[in-house]
């Protein structure tokens, strides 16, 4: 297994590290599969959305 420290934060094999302008994001690899389900639905919601605007 490969472990290693990001900004005080234990990263090993697995974790997720997303970083951008705004900042990093950190996620163990035991929470992935729920934080991308809860982004699914809030990329559905945002699309739904957008076709409400586009549809007036």
């Amino acid at each position: 297994m490969v472990c290693t420290n990001a900004d005080g934060q234990v990263v090993r094999e697995g974790n997720w590290i997303i970083a951008d302008e705004d900042g990093v994001f950190y996620w163990p690899a035991g929470e992935v599969p729920e934080f991308l389900q809860r982004a699914e639905a809030k990329r559905a919601q945002d699309e739904a959305r957008l076709a409400r605007l586009l549809t007036g």
